[in-house]
C-alpha cells in the first residue's frame, strides 16, 4: 500500500524539496519534541495519547513549571506531507494509520471486503487531528444540553461554550466578530480555505433555493448550509499537536515519548492507578504518575487499554485470560456517523479530478501562495444541516448533514481511494469504476444522532492483537429510515442551481429493487457503508446512578483512584457533527477540571494525593444509593408478595441480599467487606448448572473468594423463581424492575438528586433495614449451601440466556 502512495502521489517529493526551499512558519512542525530523561521515571502526571485530547492536556497541565508531565504516544511525529490538505485521504492505509476493522457484518459494509470497513484512526503525535479532513463542526446546543439531563452537571451548553472558544483562534473576521459565540487568541487556529471550486457556490446556491439559509452552523442556529471552516491557517493544516505541543516542546517540564506503546495501566491494593507499562524498541518500562493517568487513546485505544488492565466487564475479561479487577460496561456504547453517499454527474469541467489535483501548475501555487486544488479539505467545500421528517424542525436540532464533495470516490481513476474504504473489486468495477471518466461530484449524507450502539472488546489479552470493533452499522431500523430520507433530500439538490443529474447506475446486490425507492436505497446503504470517523461513547460519562457509566462528570473512571479519561470515548452521546472540536473541548474543560482539583484541594501540587478523598466520596454516593434505595424496593416488593427469589430455608440480612443480586458490580469494596461473592459475579465467571466440573473450589482458588458457593443451590433457586414467575425472573430483570420505580427515572417526578441525599439520613436508613418480620438474618455462604442436594433439579439442558447476566 505504501507503494501505491508513492506511485498515487508522485507530486510530493517535489512539494518537499519546495518545501524546504522556501522557509516558511511550518518548519517548527518537524524538529524533534523533549523526550523523557531514562533516568527520570516518576511525573506528576502521564497522558497515554498525543491525540487531539492529549496534546491539549499536555500543553494545558505542563503551562505550570512546577508540574512533570509526560505525554506517551505510540506513532511518531507529524510528516510534512501531512500539512497538505487535498492529500488527507491518502494519509489512510499509511503509517500514520492505525489500520483498524470492523468485525465483518452480515448488514452493514455488503460491498467491503470480507465484509468489513476500514476505521482509520491517526497513529501519530496529533492523532486523527494529524488524518482527518481539518473541519471545524462544534455540534449542536442540545447535544451537550442531553448530556447534562442525563445526569453530568457542567456539561450543558452554557457551561461549555467558554471552552470552545478558550480554544479558538479565528481568522475568519465575519465569524470573529461574533463574539458570543467565537474567541480570537486561542492556540488553534480556525479560519476557511480562501481557494474553492465554482462547484462550492452552487452548493450553496442550491441550498438557499430549497429554502435554507447560508449563515455560520457553528454559532446559534445550526440548521443551514455554509462554506466549512477548518483546523486550518495559510493552505496548511493545523493539527492539535503543531497548535499546542509544537509551540511548547521546549519546556523543561514537558517530556514527550513518540513511538511508545502503552500496555497496561497498574492499581494498587486501592485500586489508585500509579504506574504505567510501555514497550519501546522490543523493551518493556515501567512509569509512576504520582498525581494522576490521565487517558487519552481514543474510542478504541481507551477502552482497549482499560480492559487490558482489569477494568471492563468481567465475564469478558475472564474469557480472555485477565482478572477483572473492576466490573465496569467499558467498550459498550460505541457510536459513529454512518453515511451514504450521492454521486452527480455534471456537464463543465469543474471538479477536482486528478488531472487538475496533481498538475505542476496546482503544485507550484500551492507550495508558493498556499493556494490552488492542493488547498482543499479533502475535496469538502460545501456543510448543510437538515431536517428530515423525522426530526422537530421547532427543535433547531437537525438530523442529518451533507458533506459536499467537489469529487468522487473514482476521482484518482481508483489507484488509492477506494482501498481506504475497503471497496471489493467488483463493486469498483460495477459502480464506481465509470465515474472516473466523468466530471461528477458527491453530497455524503450523514446520520446525525445514530440509535444503534456498536462495542469493542479484546481479541486476546496480547496488548498488540487489535481490539475486536462491532460497529452495528444501522442495526436500529429508524436510523436507515432516516438515512434514507436524507438521501431522497440530496437528490433533489440535482433538480436546483447545482445543474447536476444524479448517477443512476444501479449497484450489484440491489438491482431487484426498484431505483430509488426506500428498499433500493436502504440496501445501498447497507452495501455502501461509509464511515465519518466519528467513534466514540466506549468510555461513557455519567452520574453514579447510571448503570451503563465508565467515568463520572469529572472523567475519573468509577471505583479507582488517580485515573481520568480523556476523549471521544467519554461522550454519552455523539455529538450532532464532527467529533474534533468537541474532543478539543472536552480536553479543555478536563485540563481545568484537573487544575481546580489539585489547587482547591491541596493547594499546587502537594506530594500526597487527594484523589483518595474526591473519588471515595462519588463512590460512597453510588454504595449508598444502592445500599439503601434497592434494599428498601426489595423489601416493600416482599411485604406484597411479588416476588419470593430465595428459598424459604435461607435466613438473610437484605444487606446481603443486595450484595448477592447486584448486577452492578462497581461495589466491589461492599461485597468483599461481607465475605462474600455477588450472584452476578459467579454467573458472569461462566458458571452454570448444567456444568458440574465447575465448583465452587475453583472459584475460590483462583479468585480468592472467601467462601465456596454451591453452584447446583443456586441455580434451583433461580429456576424455582423463575417457574414461580411464569419465567419472568432474573438477576438482570429483578434490579432492572427495581430501577424502574427510582425517583431517578420518573419524568414527572422532581425529586432532583440533591435532595434524594439530603433525606437519606443514617436514621432514614435504619428504619428501612428492618429484618424481624421475615427472618431475614444472617445470610452467609454457610447458610445458602444447606438442603442444596434437595433442591437439585433434572433439568441438565436449563442455561442463562445472555440478558440475564
Amino acid at each position: 500500500m505504501a507503494a501505491s502512495l508513492a506511485r498515487s502521489l508522485w507530486y510530493l517529493p517535489t512539494l518537499t524539496s519546495l518545501f524546504n526551499f522556501f522557509p516558511n512558519d511550518n518548519s517548527t512542525i518537524y524538529s524533534p519534541p523533549q523526550e523523557m530523561n531514562p533516568s527520570n521515571q516518576v511525573f506528576d502526571f502521564v497522558i497515554v495519547g498525543g491525540g487531539t485530547a492529549g496534546s491539549v492536556v499536555a500543553s494545558r497541565l505542563s503551562e505550570d513549571p512546577n508540574i512533570s508531565v509526560l505525554l506517551l504516544e505510540a506513532g511518531g511525529p507529524e510528516s510534512q506531507e501531512a500539512q497538505i490538505p487535498a492529500v488527507a485521504q491518502y494519509l489512510q492505509l499509511s503509517e500514520l494509520d492505525w489500520q483498524y476493522k470492523s468485525i465483518p457484518s452480515s448488514t452493514s459494509c455488503l460491498a467491503m471486503n470480507d465484509n468489513s470497513c476500514n476505521l482509520p484512526r491517526g497513529k501519530v503525535l496529533g492523532g486523527s487531528s494529524s488524518i482527518n479532513l481539518m473541519l471545524y463542526v462544534r455540534g449542536n446546543r442540545n447535544d451537550f444540553d442531553q448530556w447534562e439531563t442525563l445526569g453530568n452537571n457542567g456539561w450543558g451548553f452554557d457551561d461549555i461554550l467558554k471552552y470552545f472558544k478558550k480554544s479558538e483562534d479565528n481568522k475568519d473576521s465575519t465569524y470573529a466578530q461574533n463574539e458570543a459565540y467565537h474567541g480570537v487568541g486561542g492556540l488553534q487556529k480556525i479560519k476557511q480555505p480562501s481557494w474553492k471550486t465554482r462547484l462550492a457556490n452552487t452548493f450553496l446556491d442550491a441550498g438557499k433555493e430549497l429554502g435554507y439559509s447560508v449563515h455560520d452552523i457553528n454559532a446559534e442556529n445550526q440548521t443551514g448550509f455554509m462554506f466549512p471552516q477548518a483546523f486550518y491557517d495559510k493552505g496548511s493544516r493545523f493539527s492539535s499537536s503543531r497548535s499546542f505541543l509544537m509551540p511548547v516542546k521546549h519546556r523543561s517540564n514537558l517530556f514527550i515519548q513518540l513511538h511508545t506503546l502503552v500496555t497496561k495501566v497498574i492499581l494498587d491494593d486501592t485500586h489508585r492507578a500509579h504506574k504505567v507499562v510501555y514497550e519501546r524498541e522490543n523493551e518493556n518500562f515501567t512509569v509512576v504518575a504520582s498525581k494522576e493517568i490521565i487517558l487519552c487513546g481514543g474510542a478504541f485505544g481507551t477502552p482497549h487499554l482499560l480492559m487490558l488492565s482489569g477494568i471492563g466487564p468481567s465475564r469478558h475479561l475472564i474469557n480472555v485470560g485477565i482478572k477483572p479487577l473492576i466490573d465496569l460496561p467499558v467498550g459498550r456504547n460505541l457510536q459513529d456517523h454512518v453515511a451514504g453517499q450521492l454521486p452527480f454527474v455534471i456537464n463543465k469541467g469543474l471538479t477536482l479530478k486528478r488531472s487538475r489535483l496533481e498538475s505542476l501548475a496546482s503544485v507550484y501555487q500551492y507550495t508558493l501562495f498556499g493556494s490552488g486544488p492542493l488547498s482543499t479539505l479533502g475535496g469538502v467545500e460545501g456543510l448543510a444541516f437538515i431536517h428530515t421528517k423525522y426530526s422537530n424542525t421547532s427543535l433547531n436540532w437537525p438530523d442529518i448533514e451533507f458533506q459536499f464533495v467537489s469529487g468522487n470516490y473514482a476521482s484518482d481513476s481508483g489507484r488509492y481511494i477506494r482501498h481506504t474504504i475497503n471497496l471489493k473489486d467488483e463493486y469498483w468495477d460495477s459502480y464506481l469504476k465509470p465515474l472516473s471518466e466523468v466530471e461528477a461530484c458527491t453530497i455524503q449524507v450523514k446520520l446525525l444522532r445514530p440509535r444503534s450502539r456498536g462495542f469493542v472488546e479484546l481479541a486476546s489479552s496480547n496488548p498488540k492483537e487489535m481490539p475486536k470493533i462491532v460497529t452495528n452499522y444501522m442495526e436500529e431500523q429508524s436510523d436507515a429510515r432516516t438515512l434514507i430520507e436524507g438521501m431522497k433530500i440530496a437528490k433533489t439538490l440535482a433538480n436546483t442551481k447545482l445543474g447536476a443529474r444524479l448517477y443512476n447506475r444501479p449497484i450489484k446486490g440491489c438491482k431487484d429493487y426498484r431505483i430509488h425507492s426506500d428498499k433500493y436505497w436502504e440496501c445501498f446503504l447497507r452495501h455502501i457503508t461509509l464511515t465519518i470517523y466519528h467513534y466514540s461513547g466506549t468510555a461513557k460519562m455519567g452520574p453514579y446512578w447510571d448503570p451503563d457509566a465508565v467515568v463520572n462528570p469529572e472523567l475519573r473512571v468509577y471505583g479507582t483512584f488517580g485515573l481520568r479519561v480523556v476523549d471521544a470515548s467519554i461522550f454519552p452521546t455523539i455529538p450532532s457533527g464532527n467529533t474534533n472540536a468537541a474532543v478539543m473541548m472536552v480536553a479543555e474543560k478536563a485540563s481545568d477540571m484537573i487544575k481546580e482539583f489539585w489547587n482547591k484541594n491541596y493547594g499546587a501540587f502537594e506530594s500526597e494525593t487527594p484523589e483518595r478523598k474526591t473519588d471515595s466520596e462519588s463512590f460512597s454516593k453510588l454504595q449508598f444509593f444502592r445500599k439503601h434505595f434497592l434494599r428498601k424496593q426489595t423489601l416493600n416488593k416482599l411485604k406484597n408478595k411479588s416476588f419470593y427469589p430465595i428459598s424459604k430455608k435461607a435466613k438473610f440480612s437484605f444487606r446481603d441480599l443486595y450484595n448477592s443480586i447486584n448486577f452492578q458490580t462497581r461495589d466491589q469494596e461492599v461485597a468483599k467487606s461481607h465475605n462474600t461473592i455477588s450472584l452476578s459475579s459467579l454467573l458472569k465467571q461462566g458458571l452454570k448448572p448444567n456444568n458440574k466440573s465447575v465448583s465452587g473450589a475453583n472459584v475460590t482458588n483462583k479468585y480468592k473468594n472467601p467462601e465456596p458457593w454451591n453452584v447446583s443451590y443456586i441455580s434451583s433457586l433461580i429456576r424455582s423463581s423463575k417457574n414461580k414467575l411464569e419465567n419472568d425472573f432474573s438477576v438482570h430483570r429483578l434490579l432492572k424492575n427495581l430501577w424502574k420505580t427510582s425517583p431517578f427515572n420518573q419524568t414527572n417526578d422532581t425529586l432532583t438528586i440533591k435532595e434524594y441525599d439530603s433525606n437519606m439520613t443514617e436514621n432514614a436508613l435504619n428504619e428501612s433495614s428492618i429484618e424481624t418480620e421475615f427472618e431475614l438474618k444472617n445470610f452467609t455462604a454457610e447458610n445458602f449451601t444447606t438442603n442444596s442436594t434437595t433442591e437439585e433439579s433434572n433439568d441438565n439442558n436449563w442455561e442463562l440466556e445472555h440478558e440475564d447476566l
